[in-house]
């Protein structure tokens, strides 16, 4: 996998349209607008809630729970709009290199998909984590400390150490079911774990697990430069919306094109060292026939340019010869470079040339042996049509 090129593509993908890029930051501006209201009121959550709570009473208690309940819905509601923004770009990534329209109710679905196959895939080591978290701080925090507690310690601090482990790699299995959800639309594909681990095999894990932990580092780096931004009042939190909208995309992005790098053929005899432009690779390649990327079809995707390129033999697209027949121009028949390996119209004949000089590697239904069947059959009725006009004299 070509972790240049896919980092580089995934960070220039949300600017190639700014205003799309802007209208998808929607959900994210108005949860910054509202966090930006809730400090200027100083009413921020988990600090002066207590205090409000307190001296709250009658009426204003009940429209305090309720200003609670809708900050809460409306995160949640974000977030899962997120969540289907990402889902909707890895989709669209498949076969084209423009952002998806903005369509909330769409967004909505896809990311409601999206956060129940997460939560399927780390609720099991939360739980465990929470759990182990808990009891270890009861442990450390008892008032009598013996040997017992120690090792009770120890082996909690081993659970959690695993809980930590299954995190990664669960992580890893969200990241290619994620992009599978994406693919099929399905929640049973999403959470078909034999066939989400053998497509991370596909991939690489190691190749997953880096490209993640890069990618992250390079978020953070840019969340902290937008972050100055947030001195501005208002305008800094918009511009903070527009930020982590622009890595949403970016993130999605490069999920779509890791889940894709699977599918590009590493060793393509098709296509000769001069011949440039024409090594199959990700979406937006202009040596893509067809524009986007990959072409679906019912049992996935398969790459482009899977014929000969242009002027180099037969232009064929989507389909070139079996490896083991007529593969590459030089042991094909070719018309235009090489006039000795073409038909020779003038006398009927051609020459043929046999990989490794054996015949046999030819097939018996391939349309040159149709053609020379033909032939024969054509000089057979010219030499009795002589022979009846021989007679009749």
């Amino acid at each position: 996998m070509d972790f240049g090129y896919v980092l580089e593509n995934s960070l220039r993908y949300p600017l190639s349209d700014f205003k799309k890029l802007v209208i998808l930051s929607i959900p994210a501006i108005i949860l910054q607008v509202m966090t930006f209201l809730m400090n200027f009121m100083d009413f921020t959550i988990g600090t002066n809630v207590d205090s409000y709570i307190e001296n709250a009473s009658g009426m204003d208690y009940g429209l305090l729970l309720m200003g609670l309940l809708l900050i809460l819905l409306i995160y949640l509601a974000v977030t899962i709009i997120n969540s289907g923004i990402s889902i909707e770009t890895i989709k669209k990534s498949f076969g084209s290199v423009e952002l998806p329209d903005f369509d909330i109710q769409r967004f909505f679905v896809s990311g409601l998909k999206a956060v129940i196959v997460r939560i399927g895939y780390f609720i099991i080591p939360t739980i465990i984590f929470i759990i182990a978290w808990a009891l270890l701080m009861v442990t450390l925090n008892s008032y009598y400390y013996s040997d017992s507690d120690a090792i009770i310690g120890l082996i909690l601090l081993f659970v959690i150490v695993l809980a930590l482990i299954m995190f990664i790699l669960l992580g890893i299995m969200d990241f290619v079911a994620i992009a599978r959800l994406a693919e099929t639309n399905s929640l049973s594909e999403a959470f078909d774990v034999k066939n989400i681990y053998n497509l991370a095999k596909q991939i690489g894990i190691g190749n997953i697990f880096a490209i993640e932990i890069i990618f992250v580092i390079i978020m953070f780096l840019i969340l902290l430069v937008f972050s100055f931004a947030g001195i501005i009042p208002l305008i800094g939190n918009i511009i903070m919306a527009i930020a982590t909208t622009y890595l949403l995309l970016a993130n999605a992005r490069m999920i779509s094109l890791v889940y894709q790098s699977r599918l590009v053929p590493q060793y393509n005899a098709m296509y000769q060292p001069g011949a440039p432009n024409y090594q199959s690779r990700y979406a937006d390649e202009s040596g893509n026939q067809v524009q986007g990327g990959y072409n679906q079809v019912p049992g996935g995707y398969y790459p482009p340019n899977q014929g000969y390129p242009p002027n180099q033999g037969y232009n064929q697209p989507n389909q070139g010869y079996p490896q083991h027949g007529y593969n590459q121009p030089q042991q094909g028949y070719n018309q235009q470079n090489n006039p000795s390996q073409s038909y020779d119209n003038s006398q009927n004949q051609y020459q043929q040339n046999y990989p490794n000089g054996n015949p046999e590697q030819s097939g018996n239904d391939s349309p040159i042996n149709d053609n020379q069947n033909n032939n024969d059959l054509d000089f057979k009725n010219t030499d009795s049509s002589n022979n009846d006009k021989k007679g009749e004299n």
